[in-house]
């Protein structure tokens, strides 16, 4: 014979309580991890909008070097090829040409 709830009305209550119980202190243990993890998860947000933020004006100042660059480098190299300093140029360059450098005297022919 099944036993209905009006036969053990104080037993089911307590059942209803205990597992009330345990679901209030699953919750309660779920909240207060996710607290916890809070201040990892803003860290690690933090983190990432700081890398995004420098990689951005990272290239953005790569662009502004390479565009002054481009802009001087051929009047660079007509003075240099045209000018008073072109034989000491040349005579720079032949030089740097013949250099051996340290590491090719560390390996044997």
């Amino acid at each position: 014979m099944i036993a209905s709830a009006r036969s053990f009305p104080g037993r089911i209550t307590d059942v209803r309580v205990l597992v009330r119980a345990r679901v209030a202190k699953r919750v309660l243990l779920a909240v207060l991890l996710l607290l916890a993890g809070l201040p990892l998860a803003v860290s690690l947000s933090l983190r990432t909008l700081a890398e995004t933020a420098l990689s951005r004006q990272a290239g953005d100042f790569n662009a502004l070097i390479t565009s002054v660059r481009d802009y001087y480098a051929p009047g660079v190299d007509l003075y240099i090829d045209t000018g008073a300093i072109a034989d000491e140029a040349r005579r720079i360059r032949a030089k740097l040409a013949e250099a051996v450098s340290p590491l090719d005297r560390l390996v044997p022919d």
